[in-house]
């Protein structure tokens, strides 16, 4: 069954508009990238299909018993834990999913080393690894290649897609190289408010 957003809106102040009236059809599986310009409300679109921010009015069908996944802007680590806890803690406590996926974006010798020890790039690692880990049935990623160089990108995209494959992939981008490599997946949105293109 695939996922329709229908007649959203959202604002945050209501001369501003974030969500106006707006609808997309997500198919059930597979990759969707969105693109647009900064503030145009593509963080607020992914946390509404998140479950996490509730738009004012309109509809959101498709979700009911999906589990979810999602790569913030931030990488949101928790500082008290190490690397592996902190995905442990994501895959719900499968130990071996959350080696195979640290191993995958070439984290296993991290294993021990807290958040504050990373990279940034490190750190965008883990949360994607984190996330992968969780083996939801929609990955929600938001700019998921920051801080990560051209080739890393590429590698980590091609992983995520693989092991997505038979789920949704619902990834926000401004990475250029990942519009150009993945074009026939991109939704082009403007705004504010948010708007199809």
């Amino acid at each position: 069954m695939s996922i329709v957003l229908k007649d959203l809106e959202l604002w945050f102040d209501e001369d501003k508009p974030v969500l106006n009236r707006f609808s997309l059809e997500l198919p059930e599986r597979g990759l969707v990238l969105i693109t647009g310009p900064s503030g145009c409300g593509k963080t607020s679109l992914l946390k509404v299909i998140a479950g996490l921010l509730t738009p004012h009015s309109g509809s959101v069908e498709g979700l009911d018993d999906k589990h979810i996944s999602m790569v913030f802007s931030e990488d949101v680590l928790l500082p008290w834990l190490t690397v592996f806890q902190n995905v442990v803690l994501g895959s719900g406590e499968r130990n071996s999913h959350a080696l195979h996926a640290l191993t995958r974006v070439g984290l296993d010798g991290s294993l021990d080393l807290f958040p504050d020890e990373l990279s940034a790039g490190m750190q965008r690692r883990v949360a994607i690894a984190r996330a992968l880990a969780f083996n939801s049935d929609i990955l929600i990623l938001d700019e998921p290649t920051n801080s990560l160089d051209a080739a890393l990108a590429q590698d980590i995209m091609e992983y995520i897609i693989t092991t997505g494959k038979d789920r949704l992939i619902v990834c926000v981008t401004h990475d250029t190289n990942l519009i150009k490599t993945y074009a026939e997946s991109l939704i082009s949105v403007t705004g504010p408010p948010l708007h199809l293109v």
